[in-house]
Formats: C-alpha cells, structure tokens, sequence
C-alpha cells in the first residue's frame, strides 16, 4: 500500500539512501502511527491504508502488517519499522526471518541457543537441512559465536538477524 503518495514498495526498496528517501520514510511513520504514542498497531496500519485508498483484503493487510511486527506483539514500534525498512532495502523479507525466528524460538523465549538452531537447521529445514559433519558444525558454530554479541551463549532476533544473513545470504 501507499500512504499519501509514499508508496510502501518504494519506501522498502534497497535504494534508501538519500536524505529525501530518510524523510519520505519518517514521514510514513508519522502516517502510519496516527494516534503519535510510538506504536502502530493493526487498525492504524488498516486505517492509513484506507484512507490512502488501497483496496487490499484484511487477510493482505494483516500479512503485511505481521510481516513488519518482527516480535509477533501486535504492534509495529519505531525500531521494528526501521529494522523492517532496513531488511528489505538489503534484499531481505522480514516474514522470511520471523518464520525462521519461530522455528529456532518454539518456547518463545525471545532466544535461541546453539543446539536449538542446529536441530531446527538439521531436522526441520528441508532445503538446507541435513546432518552437518564435525566441520560444518564447527563452522556453524563461529557463526553462531560471532553474531553472539552479548556473549550469552544464545542469540536474540536482533543477533539472529546477522547470523541468518551470514548462514543464507539475504532471505527472499
């Protein structure tokens, strides 16, 4: 959808670069968050889009919002929009992750340790997936280390974001 002539694909396209691109993007922020408390939820994002005249079902508009919400709250803050903006100007769907991120997350304690991702990479991925031999785990590891940036032995999403780039490339 567009939002006063600011239209959502273009907003997320991987040429975000310019000052005018920034303020193009701040601005449908302020569109989209129509009460200004920080936080857009489904019926603001379903409110801007309406009134902006997109004819989109509320199953289209709830994907795309769910695709934006990155910790599945039900509501979209600022760091979720620019993370979102950000992800899909490097090429890569923020849905894609979160799928990814409620596989490796099924206790859904906002972490996920080594041995969870590597079962979950191992036994649920059918395109990667796979037995890893001893240095495809160990490589996998030094990933899983490197992204680790708290040092606390598991990865948040916002640690799982580079260490799913490093592993896939940009998610499509």
């Amino acid at each position: 959808p567009s939002v006063q002539g600011i239209s959502l694909t273009k907003l997320t396209s991987p040429t975000l670069q310019t000052q005018d691109e920034r303020r193009e993007a701040e601005h449908f922020w302020t569109v989209l968050d129509g009460n200004k408390d920080g936080k857009v939820t489904f019926e603001e994002f379903k409110a801007a889009s309406e009134k902006d005249g997109a004819k989109l079902s509320d199953e289209m508009l709830r994907e795309k919002f769910d695709d934006w919400d990155l910790n599945g709250d039900g509501i979209i803050d600022q760091s979720e929009f620019w993370k979102s903006v950000m992800m899909q100007k490097e090429g890569t769907t923020p849905g894609v992750l979160k799928i990814l991120w409620q596989g490796v997350d099924k206790d859904k304690t906002g972490y996920t340790t080594f041995d969870n991702f590597l079962y979950f990479f191992e036994n649920e991925l059918p395109i990667y997936g796979g037995k890893l031999d001893a240095e495809g785990k160990a490589t996998m590891k030094a990933l899983f280390d490197q992204a680790d940036t708290d040092h606390d032995g598991k990865l948040n999403f916002d640690e799982f974001i580079p260490f799913t780039k490093a592993i896939f490339g940009p998610a499509n």
